[in-house]
């Protein structure tokens, strides 16, 4: 683990953001290496764990996830685009097995997660944003690009993960919904 450090807005409002909220943020990048980042305020852990086998690699994503059981994750997401669905014929896909396998460590530990288009991340959180924040980590491609994936969401997305999803009631309305039409009811008969 190391501390991030900078000396611009980006590494100032991202710092006070994870103080203010006092969130974790498990930023992952699955494949046959997977990329982890670790943030928290003023700390970043980075580095890379090996999924090529997913029993091993689950039980290691399992032993991260169990290590910040409060974190909010953040996955990069995986898509066949048309353009390469010729060389996907018959093909394995680890990637997507090892999503599955984080999606659902994250279900059974009752944890947040997000997935992320590569795009979204890359584009923002450029190599010298990751510089100007400390967190550029030679030789450990998919650590980074975790922690792309990690700053973007503690900037922009964190606030919207732990949003309660609305039950359905009896009526099969949600209970917000529900809550909402007691509400007009009684403006009716006022």
């Amino acid at each position: 683990m190391f501390l991030f450090t900078g000396d611009g807005t980006m590494y100032d409002v991202l710092k006070r953001k994870l103080e203010l909220i006092n969130q974790i943020v498990i930023g992952l990048d699955p494949g046959e290496t997977t990329g982890v980042c670790v943030l928290t305020a003023g700390k970043a852990c980075i580095y890379q764990i090996a999924t090529k086998e997913i029993g091993p690699g689950g039980d290691a994503l399992c032993d991260i996830l169990e290590a910040y059981d409060t974190a909010a994750v953040v996955c990069e997401d995986y898509r066949v685009y048309s353009w390469h669905s010729e060389d996907h014929k018959w093909a394995a896909l680890h990637t997507p097995q090892i999503i599955g396998v984080i999606r659902y460590l994250c279900h059974k530990q009752n944890m947040p997660i997000t997935m992320q288009m590569a795009q979204v991340a890359k584009v923002f959180c450029t190599d010298e944003k990751l510089k100007g924040l400390g967190m550029w980590v030679p030789g450990v491609t998919h650590g980074r690009d975790a922690a792309r994936h990690a700053v973007y969401h503690a900037l922009f997305a964190i606030g919207k993960v732990h949003q309660p999803e609305a039950k359905e009631t009896e009526h099969g309305r949600s209970d917000e919904a529900s809550r909402e039409g007691q509400g007009q009811d009684e403006e009716r008969n006022n």
